[in-house]
């Protein structure tokens, strides 16, 4: 029984979660109704399946939008404090250096002059990865590759890496994120300062180091849903 109302807790959040996504800033009525709960049902559930309160998550969502778009465009610092919910600068600041260690204008400098550019100079997008096991996924891409995980969500089987450039996507077909096979050419190249050193670390799931037919070097990587990444070296 309890396991039946987890699930059905589960059906419930998750439309709501989606919902979010697209509008972080829904409050937390808006989002109970879409779950049809009432919101203190509502909030302990959210938090029982996510970890966060939908505040704290709406939150970090808007944070990760203003920093996608501080990294990928020229617009003004205000403005996008104004989209994130942030009438007052200062808190906006204090926030954004809070969730990442510094603020809008430094992160955005930060990005553009000290960061790679693994795909290519794609802008704003997501390169999207279809998985079967998001708790795996999310460990190898999180702890075996080292990236960055900006956030995680099994409730709608979505979590979000970054690349220093277009973020990596994992998402579980059928919750939310789209529709794909879990195996296929996902066509990611991430370029890396050391492919040989990085091929040592990761050759319990790379192919041979060596030279491809386009002249670039490094190796073919495989996650655990057989995705294939290449990793080449920075040139």
């Amino acid at each position: 029984m309890r396991q039946a109302t987890r699930r059905a807790h589960l059906e419930s959040v998750r439309g709501a979660l989606s919902h979010l996504r697209d509008d972080p800033g829904a409050d937390l009525r808006s989002l109970a109704r879409i779950a049809f709960m009432s919101p203190y049902h509502f909030a302990r559930a959210f938090k029982r399946l996510t970890g966060r309160a939908p505040a704290e998550h709406g939150r970090r969502l808007r944070l990760q939008r203003a920093a996608t778009t501080l990294r990928a465009s020229d617009r003004r610092i205000g403005l996008i404090s104004l989209e994130a919910g942030y009438a007052d600068g200062d808190s906006f600041r204090k926030a954004f250096r809070a969730e990442f260690g510094l603020t809008p204008r430094a992160y955005r400098n930060h990005r553009r002059h000290h960061m790679s550019d693994p795909l290519g100079g794609a802008t704003i997008g997501f390169v999207k990865i279809p998985v079967s096991d998001f708790g795996r996924a999310c460990f190898f891409y999180r702890d075996t590759l080292g990236l960055k995980e900006e956030f995680a969500v099994e409730a709608y089987g979505w979590a979000q890496y970054a690349t220093g450039n277009v973020p990596i996507c994992l998402y579980v077909e059928g919750m939310g994120g789209g529709a794909g096979r879990p195996g296929g050419d996902s066509g990611i190249q991430l370029r890396v300062g050391d492919a040989r050193a990085a091929h040592e670390m990761l050759k319990d799931h790379a192919s041979d180091y060596g030279e491809g037919d386009d002249g670039t070097v490094g190796f073919t990587l495989t996650d655990p849903d057989g995705n294939t990444l290449q990793i080449t070296q920075l040139a």
